[in-house]
Formats: C-alpha cells, sequence, structure tokens
C-alpha cells in the first residue's frame, strides 16, 4: 500500500498536473475526522510537500467570484483547496508555456464536509465562484503571497471560455479591471 493511501486517494483531473484528493472521512457518534494535509502521501506522488502558508477565504453572498489569479517564478505557487461550509465552484487553468493542457480549464464542485480537495499546480490561474451564502474555503500555497509576482487573468477572457454558470458575478475591483490575454501570450514557467 502506498504512504497515506488510506487516508488520502488522489485522482487525475484533465488537466496535466492537477489532481482531485479523496480524503477518507471516519463518523461516530462524536462527529467526524478527516486528515486534510499529508507530506508523505503528497511526496510518494510527487507533488510538493511544503506549504508555507495556508489561507482561508468567505464570501458575503452566493454570486461572490474570486480570481483568476496566478504567481510567477520566483514566487509561483501550487495550491491545496478545500471548502470548510457551504459550496463553491473551484477553477483552474493551466497558463503553463509548453504544457499539453496550455489553456485549458477544470472546474470542479466543492462542498463543505464532502472529503474533496483540489491540487492545483504552479503555472495555473486560480478562483472559485460561491455557490451559497456560507461559502467558506481554505487553502495551503507552496510560496507566501508576493504582490509583485501576482498576474490575473480575466474571469471571462474569451481565450480561455470558462462556462461559468452565473453572468453578473460579484467581483473585487481588481478582478473586475483584470486585463485579457494578449494575443501573444504564450504561457509562463511553471
Amino acid at each position: 500500500m502506498r504512504v497515506g493511501a488510506d487516508v488520502i486517494e488522489f485522482a487525475k483531473l484533465p488537466l496535466e498536473g492537477a489532481r482531485l484528493l479523496h480524503r477518507r472521512v471516519v463518523r461516530d457518534d462524536r462527529g467526524d475526522f478527516a486528515r486534510l494535509f499529508c507530506a508523505e502521501a503528497f511526496a510518494s506522488e510527487g507533488l510538493p510537500s511544503h506549504f508555507p502558508q495556508m489561507n482561508r477565504s468567505s464570501c458575503s453572498s452566493r454570486g461572490v467570484l474570486r480570481g483568476l489569479h496566478y504567481q510567477v517564478a520566483p514566487a509561483a505557487e501550487a495550491k491545496v483547496l478545500h471548502c470548510v461550509s457551504g459550496r463553491v465552484l473551484d477553477v483552474m487553468v493551466d497558463v503553463r508555456a509548453c504544457s499539453a493542457t496550455f489553456l485549458g480549464w477544470h472546474a470542479q464542485e466543492l462542498t463543505g464536509g464532502d472529503g474533496l480537495s483540489v491540487y492545483i499546480p504552479t503555472g495555473f490561474a486560480h478562483g472559485y465562484l460561491a455557490l451559497s451564502d456560507d461559502a467558506v474555503v481554505e487553502y495551503l500555497s507552496s510560496a507566501p503571497y508576493t504582490p509583485a509576482c501576482e498576474r490575473l487573468l480575466r474571469w471571462d477572457d474569451p481565450r480561455v471560455g470558462v462556462l461559468w454558470p452565473i453572468e453578473n458575478p460579484i467581483l473585487s475591483e481588481k478582478d473586475a479591471n483584470a486585463p485579457l490575454l494578449a494575443d501573444d501570450f504564450r504561457g509562463v514557467g511553471s
């Protein structure tokens, strides 16, 4: 048996390097228990196992969209995200140069308590849409937030074509003003 296979199972997603994590949830009359992260399990999958930053984000209401954000070197970051409460549609976009899935996207619905997490590799833009009023997510980051390395991708960029289930999301000013990809955009290093 692989290390950690008894607590976290990794399933490949359609985008190169991305994973869906199924956490084993043990329930009894006291509640439940699940391991959210296991460095040994990640290492056995060839994934980063060092995450120096953990973030928590809540949404004020259904329809809040955060993203799409990514960081470039030297602060490119991978993320491991799960939904604590409510429901979100988590979206990742591969913006890596020379990737077989360049500009491909994947959406995954996550619900608090569903035992699922997503692994988002470096070189991916990431965001999520609150599908409920009480949506809260937590995520590990493999690099600290570095404003000089942050890049934005507009949520409705036609070159990517994410099929969001909303026409007019609630956006921050920064996200509302995010640029479309330039015609000559060829990706970022991962």
